[in-house]
């Protein structure tokens, strides 16, 4: 019986483990949404052990509004850099929404390093009037 080669082997190897990653980016992508739940519904401040963790209070800056949009969208773009580390490349665009003015809508934009891949994604955020935080892909 003849078998390929171990060089062949090798390849074929790495090419079905590369698909198999491809495949498993789903759970990956959920993973880092529930993650983005929980940082960007923590106020700065409620978690002792680290003061800058989460973002600042909704309702402290609604009443600047339009001009701490601004300053919100860096605030949770820092607030991924810092603690969603398998994000890279951040982007955060304010998204007005005529539909629903007692909301912030901003739009996420990174990449998500999968092996050698990075992978564009596009997670979408509403900031309710109540100051809940809501991530959707």
């Amino acid at each position: 019986m003849l078998r390929p080669c171990l060089l062949d082997r090798i390849r074929e190897a790495e090419r079905q483990g590369m698909a198999a990653q491809e495949e498993d980016i789903r759970p990956l992508v959920r993973s880092v949404l529930k993650n983005l739940q929980r940082i960007l519904n923590t106020r700065r401040g409620n978690v002792e052990t680290l003061p800058e963790f989460g973002i600042p209070d909704f309702t402290e800056i609604v009443h600047t509004m339009p001009e701490s949009i601004l300053q919100f969208q860096q605030a949770i773009r820092q607030t991924i850099r810092c603690y969603e580390p398998r994000l890279e490349h951040v982007r955060v665009k304010y998204v007005p929404m005529e539909d629903d003015p007692l909301a912030i809508h901003f739009e996420l934009m990174a990449h998500l390093p999968v092996g050698r891949k990075r992978h564009p994604v596009t997670i979408h955020t509403e900031v309710t009037s109540e100051g809940v935080v809501r991530v959707r892909e």
